[in-house]
């Protein structure tokens, strides 16, 4: 006993009172019984928080092979970002998308279960910009706000070389449907790690190899479909 101190007597002595009440009383065997699983609980937390993180780890490490199979260029999508941002700076204050908002019809998009794909377009102006690009540039920041929704999205427009795109560190990319529709893909699987690991068979490495290295749009399409499919079960999960 010498090595128990007070405070150590005080944490058992409910469990003695337990102990003492156990021969006496059934509803006393009873809170014996809840204490012991309450233990067990603590020490079954501590095992899902490893498993989980361990599952975390694989997902992660999987989805990223997966999406260095696909053979992307490097690019930034912030400096592409950047550079659609500021490009409504060439647009008078009637071309901005705000002024246009009974073509754009967002609050009748916003409105439908299951929403339907939104497709906008608008007229160019000079130099070659319409209001679309700062309309998309505000559209994924306040969808991005919103922790519920993932936002994954390419901008097509590319203007290498010139010298409003200084500031993008970028490699000149030629935008093209394959390189776009292996971007979403790329996107969605890391938005969602987890597919990877649920889904081995149909998200095989072998598959993505050859996405990545044919230049067939169709299968990359496919690719895409399947992808989303995996991902409206996730969240319908």
């Amino acid at each position: 006993m010498n090595n128990v101190t007070a405070d150590s007597m005080t944490r058992l002595s409910p469990l003695q009172n337990v102990r003492k009440s156990h021969h006496t009383s059934g509803s006393s065997r009873k809170h014996c019984y809840t204490l012991f699983v309450l233990g067990l609980t603590h020490r079954d937390k501590g095992l899902l928080i490893v498993s989980s993180a361990l599952v975390r780890y694989k997902s992660h490490a999987r989805a990223q092979k997966l999406t260095f199979l696909l053979n992307l260029p490097h690019f930034s999508l912030a400096a592409e970002k950047a550079y659609n941002d500021a490009q409504r700076i060439h647009l008078a204050s009637r071309d901005q998308w705000e002024s246009n908002n009974s073509v754009i019809d967002f609050q009748s998009w916003e409105s439908h279960t299951p929403r339907p794909l939104l497709w906008l377009s608008g007229p160019e102006k000079s130099p070659g910009v319409s209001w679309v690009s700062s309309f998309s540039v505000d559209l994924i920041d306040a969808v991005a706000a919103n922790e519920k929704l993932v936002t994954v999205y390419m901008f097509c427009a590319n203007k290498g070389g010139d010298k409003d795109r200084a500031h993008c560190k970028s490699e000149t990319v030629v935008i093209t449907p394959l390189l776009v529709l292996k971007r979403l893909i790329k996107g969605i699987i890391e938005a969602f790690p987890q597919i990877a690991i649920e889904h081995v068979e149909m998200l095989s490495l072998s598959l993505f190899h050859e996405i990545g290295t044919s230049n067939s749009s169709f299968a990359a399409w496919n690719l895409l479909v399947a992808v989303l499919d995996i991902v409206q079960d996730v969240m319908v999960e």
